[in-house]
């Protein structure tokens, strides 16, 4: 009696734990949304950030704020015809359904705001991005500061809110570069169709070479260390041994704790990152860094070196070489000069993208780490069976249970047990097969985040399934080799020199694997999306948004990539 107390919307789930009882089966469980209006709408399955089906506490927290920092930073920018899209959870999978404005009067009213508040940003980005950076420095400042381990339980209730609203504001930070950046990719595809430039791969050329980021620096520090390894005699200690024990091998190897030290010092800068995206249950770098160590393993056997300077030089060369040709094509002075500041703002929109990662990803560690603070108090108080169990509680669930556990007067067994029900209920949902789409999913849909960021075209695409393997050619180039399935970091050390990576989807704690592989193929993902960015990068064939990649390319099998004509063989 009483659960509503700790069952409200908040939670956002009517499934938060009215009933005690484990998730049920494939063959009975249903994919209806709650509300009626959500019903009468089509949505589209997430799987670049839904890798896993989100934990209770990782769906009340990213779900509605995804919800309503996509609506707060589409109204602020004003998008033509679209606000957005909206974002729910069933069964603990992430559905996506945009916001569709259909009135022309409308859409041309927030066409001219729109076109405005576009050039203003980039106008201001260089300003914008030194306030940002400036904000987000002095929050990262702050949380240096702070010692979670000795507050008392209401002041570390105030920490985590503390946490969510710095998480939440970094949120809003980064959509103010994102959103601005597809829709300046959006605008230089069709800027570049109208000059008669019409080859997907020749516009993406004109945005190679981002410079020198965080994510590029964090990939050359991770092969100087891997080089230094090499210096000081460890290669053998890595060659030999298996990355589970890797640390403790080299606590013991001559020169070993020398080299620990430098990956402390980097796992300090860099390892506040995750696996999973928007997953509260994935363990960050810091904690893991089993998967890294995996990785300079592999990058030790080849030899601890790769040419960055090369990769920057050539990726300009041709990013150059494809303006001056496009460039050539555009007759009118005034429409050249036009074109020319449009690339400007698209490249410096795309860089400052790969920097705010850095801020993005942070921050979701932070809730983490206060999250697993919170979970240690609980369990200490008997009412978790571990600390990492707190994420089988939905917030509203676990604010409540450290109240009363500061209260000292409640009986905290129900929240023992809600824990584990939705812990068992998390997986059973982790074995289902969830729809590629509820609802009345159009034939054919064209919304510029669907289609380029996703990879997603419409039902006939969805329901492919015979015939070719067939995606979005992202990144140029034809490659044959070993495909290999990659389910995420844990399976970076089994791929070797020149495979395939074979995915659902990438995100940027998988960019080190990229100057490892020969070319890439994932199920969902479009051109605007993190694994098409970083393969034309560096150069490497990719194939986006095949839907069905995993299932039907087996593991160890020899195909063809052509990521011109995103055509994928099998051999």
């Amino acid at each position: 009696a009483g659960w509503s107390v700790v069952e409200g919307a908040a939670d956002r789930s009517k499934n938060a734990g009215a009933s005690l009882k484990p998730a049920a089966t494939q063959t009975d469980i249903t994919w209806e949304l709650e509300r009626p209006e959500d019903r009468a709408r089509w949505w589209i399955r997430d799987q670049l950030y839904t890798v896993v089906p989100r934990t209770p506490l990782s769906d009340s927290i990213f779900t509605p704020q995804w919800d309503e920092a996509v609506i707060c930073i589409g109204d602020v920018l004003k998008f033509p015809d679209s606000r957005g899209f909206n974002a729910r959870t069933v069964n603990g999978y992430t559905f996506l359904s945009p916001m569709k404005i259909t009135d022309p009067a409308v859409i041309e009213e927030r066409l001219k705001q729109f076109v405005a508040n576009v050039q203003a940003l980039s106008s201001t980005i260089d300003d914008d991005l030194g306030r940002y950076h400036a904000e987000q420095n002095a929050e990262m400042e702050y949380w240096r500061g702070v010692s979670l381990s000795t507050p008392n339980l209401m002041t570390l209730l105030e920490h985590w809110r503390r946490a969510l609203g710095t998480m939440d504001r970094f949120w809003k930070l980064h959509f103010l570069i994102v959103f601005p950046r597809h829709v300046l990719a959006m605008m230089l595809d069709h800027a570049a169709h109208d000059a008669g430039i019409t080859d997907a791969q020749e516009i993406a050329k004109l945005t190679l070479s981002h410079g020198m980021t965080r994510q590029l620096q964090l990939d050359m520090e991770l092969w100087q260390l891997a080089g230094r390894a090499i210096d000081l005699g460890l290669k053998g200690t890595f060659l030999g041994t298996a990355e589970e024990d890797l640390e403790n091998k080299l606590r013991e190897a001559a020169n070993g704790p020398v080299w620990l030290d430098e990956f402390a010092r980097f796992l300090e800068e860099f390892g506040a990152r995750t696996v999973i995206p928007d997953e509260l249950s994935d363990r960050t770098w810091q904690e893991n860094p089993v998967p890294v160590l995996g990785t300079l393993r592999a990058y030790i056997a080849q030899g601890g070196k790769y040419d960055f300077d090369r990769l920057a030089r050539d990726t300009a060369a041709e990013r150059e070489k494809t303006i001056k040709l496009a460039l050539a094509k555009i007759k009118d002075a005034a429409e050249r000069e036009k074109f020319c500041d449009m690339l400007i703002r698209a490249r410096k929109f795309q860089q400052a993208m790969e920097d705010d990662n850095y801020y993005f990803l942070w921050s979701h560690a932070l809730v983490r780490k206060v999250a697993l603070e919170i979970g240690r108090r609980l369990r200490a108080g008997g009412v978790l069976d571990s600390e990492e169990h707190v994420v089988f509680l939905y917030r509203g669930q676990m604010e409540r249970a450290l109240v009363d556990l500061a209260s000292g007067v409640y009986d905290l067994g129900p929240y023992a047990a809600l824990s584990r029900v939705q812990k068992s209920r998390w997986e059973g949902w982790c074995q289902l097969q969830p729809p590629s789409y509820i609802g009345d999913f159009p034939d054919e849909i064209e919304d510029v985040m669907v289609n380029h960021f996703w990879g997603i075209r419409g039902r006939r695409h969805l329901e492919q399934m015979e015939g070719e393997i067939s995606g979005l050619g992202a990144s140029a180039g034809r490659v044959e080799g070993i495909a290999r399935h990659v389910r995420g970091p844990q399976d970076f050390a089994k791929i070797e020199p020149g495979e395939i990576m074979i995915c659902g989807s990438t995100s940027p704690a998988w960019t080190p694997i990229f100057t490892k592989i020969a070319a890439v193929v994932t199920d969902q993902g479009g051109t605007l999306s993190h694994a098409a960015v970083v393969a034309r990068e560096y150069g490497l064939p990719a194939v986006l948004g095949t839907l069905h990649g995993t299932k039907r390319i087996r593991d160890g099998s020899r195909i063809r990539v052509d990521g011109t004509t995103g055509k994928v063989e099998i051999l």
